[in-house]
């Protein structure tokens, strides 16, 4: 995962080296972002929070797991064929409202080209959670870089062609989507299914239609964050948010929601299903707090030293070329509050894991979706009176307010086996400290660049922890017993 995010990275400072914060940087990632926002939001969450706790249980019997895959197959055919029509019908209005100013590039064509990726990506989210039913994580992981390996070799080959770099761009989100799925029905037969007559198994019927129920309630409660994004993204065309610094805040805030949530909640869940098939409920309470424990360990003084070096990171991951200081002074603003949104959303990567446990999805769908209700409500209502910073802090509020009310409903699931707000203390304890010695060292010593001062502040960070019994246990457990 850590190879994946470089390679993304490295495509965001070629992006800001050759293209910097203009029109053309600014139509690729607000129709990437469209893209790849519909792409999380349908396909990554939902598919493999529906589909691998009732592969899982299908497997324990004859035959069931691959009837059930193949009427699971023929479902997301029929999803992304329905969006695909929705989308391309819809694509002139999307397009005359985020890009009514560009008269100069077919902007229309590029949508509708791009808008195959997410029709393409069903497949692959499919496949993805194939395999990590089955543990097999590093293999998803690794195809996903493809997409951004093609971009890098055209932005770097192609940059000085203004417009056409656009269009090539969008082909190659799609052929990047169409390789990876070759590779995956190439070298993993699971995830070819079995074309062969209806059956009538009322165990794959019973298992297919709770697949499709969950689907539909996971759609709207794992994605929280992604539909925030994108509302965001409608929103900004009309207060005037200049795309790409929101693009680059935001990339960073990802940086440890993928690391830390993403990574929690795809390599949990099976884990948890299979304990639950086994009625190992003690274990499933142990893995969750140990995850709790982690969460706090990693995230807190990531998020720390993020907010208070958000200039610095920014300076030195992107201002160079055409990306110049009052762009770096922006992005790093934007940066400073949506960073408090990524705690929120790593621990509900986590709850809402124990949601779809305890089949609890339907409930969690209707408190996600009277938080999104009430985001789009305030903001249109209040559209005049709000600037890009109060979008923002309402961004970051909702998330947190997702958490509360989730951790209220399943609370009742979880039993806490350690001392959650010395622990919280603790790390946030040592976290503030690091900081403090790494401005000391600024401030009077010797000013040094980010890479250094990262480096300084988690061996402090990590010398602090370690002399606490509560921390000093999960360290031990984490690097020296798994």
């Amino acid at each position: 995962m850590f190879y994946l995010k470089s390679i993304g990275y490295l495509r965001d400072i070629l992006l800001a080296y050759y293209l910097g914060s203009g029109i053309i940087s600014n139509i690729y990632i607000t129709i990437q972002q469209i893209c790849i926002s519909f792409n999380n939001i349908i396909n990554e969450g939902p598919v493999t929070s529906s589909f691998i706790p009732i592969y899982k249980k299908s497997k324990n019997e004859k035959n069931i797991a691959s009837l059930f895959y193949t009427y699971s197959f023929s479902l997301f055919i029929v999803i992304a064929i329905t969006l695909l029509i929705f989308l391309q019908i819809f694509c002139s209005n999307i397009n005359n409202y985020l890009f009514s100013d560009v008269t100069n590039i077919n902007t229309l064509l590029l949508l509708r080209i791009s808008i195959l990726y997410i029709f393409f990506n069903i497949f692959i989210s499919l496949f993805t959670a194939v395999l990590n039913s089955n543990f097999k994580f590093i293999f998803p992981s690794m195809i996903s870089s493809i997409t951004n390996i093609f971009s890098i070799l055209i932005i770097i080959n192609y940059y000085n062609t203004n417009e056409y770099i656009l269009y090539i761009l969008c082909i190659s989100l799609v052929a990047s989507s169409i390789f990876q799925i070759l590779l995956y029905l190439i070298f993993f037969k699971e995830t070819r299914p079995k074309i062969s007559k209806v059956d009538n198994n009322v165990k794959v019927k019973y298992n297919f239609n709770e697949l499709n129920r969950n689907f539909f309630n996971n759609l709207v409660s794992i994605n929280l964050f992604n539909i925030l994004i994108l509302a965001l993204y409608i929103f900004s065309i009309v207060i005037n948010i200049n795309q790409s610094y929101l693009y680059f805040s935001l990339r960073i805030v990802f940086l440890p929601i993928f690391f830390i949530g993403i990574t929690i909640f795809f390599i949990t869940l099976p884990y948890l299903n299979e304990l639950k098939i086994k009625n190992e409920f003690e274990k499933i309470n142990d893995l969750i707090n140990f995850s709790f424990q982690l969460i706090l360990i990693t995230s807190i003084p990531l998020i720390i030293f993020t907010f208070f070096f958000s200039t610095d990171i920014i300076n030195f991951l992107l201002e160079r070329g055409n990306f110049n200081n009052n762009d770096t002074i922006i992005v790093s603003k934007y940066l400073k509050i949506l960073i408090l949104a990524a705690p929120a959303t790593i621990l509900s990567k986590l709850l809402l894991n124990l949601i779809y446990l305890y089949n609890k999805n339907e409930v969690a769908m209707k408190l996600t979706l009277i938080i999104i209700f009430l985001f789009i409500i305030i903001t249109s209502f209040f559209s005049n009176y709000i600037n890009d910073i109060t979008l923002l802090v309402f961004l970051t509020i909702s998330t947190w307010l997702q958490v509360v009310l989730l951790f209220l409903n399943i609370k009742k699931f979880i039993n806490i086996n350690f001392n959650f707000f010395n622990y919280f203390l603790i790390i946030l304890f040592s976290s503030t400290l690091s900081i403090l010695l790494i401005y000391i060292l600024k401030l009077y010593i010797v000013e040094l660049n980010i890479i250094i001062n990262s480096l300084f502040f988690l061996i402090i960070y990590f010398i602090l922890i370690m002399f606490n019994t509560y921390t000093k246990k999960l360290v031990k457990k984490f690097f020296f017993k798994n």
